[in-house]
């Protein structure tokens, strides 16, 4: 009878572990939907550009910066769509600001930031304030001009 029930508590813990674990899935899909339907509201207050000279003039800038998808959300890992929130709620960001709103380390974010910019979602710049030199990060309007 006593290895019955060890058997059925057993079990219970990981149907618990199970349930956990899908919970922290769904809450990750979620998160993302609600990226993309902000990403959907947004572009549907956007201007389209018919002038053909506005469209060349877009095309030939050197920018990595490209409109965020969809898939780009979908495709994001976890950490890093983590720190793409972060940005997106702090509107511009040092790496130490991102971090400490996250609870991961410098280092990490560093890593994350850097390749949120070089696949052209996130943009940064050089700062200098009170002689100290930053770099921060953000997430480009659509009307910005490089």
């Amino acid at each position: 009878m006593e290895g019955k029930q060890h058997l059925k508590s057993s079990t219970q813990d990981e149907l618990k572990t199970l349930l956990a674990e899908i919970l922290r899935e769904l809450t990750e899909v979620n998160d993302k939907l609600d990226l993309i339907i902000q990403g959907f509201s947004l572009s549907a207050r956007q201007q389209t550009v018919t002038d053909k000279s506005e469209i060349q003039a877009t095309t030939q800038r050197k920018s990595r910066r490209r409109e965020i998808t969809s898939m780009d959300i979908l495709k994001m890992r976890p950490g890093t769509l983590k720190t793409y929130k972060a940005v997106q709620k702090l509107g511009e960001a040092t790496c130490t600001q991102v971090a400490k709103l996250t609870g991961r380390t410098h280092g990490l974010e560093s890593r994350y930031l850097n390749e949120l910019e070089r696949h052209g979602i996130l943009e940064k710049k050089r700062v200098v304030e009170n002689g100290r030199h930053y770099v921060v990060y953000y997430i480009p309007k659509d009307d910005e001009q490089q």
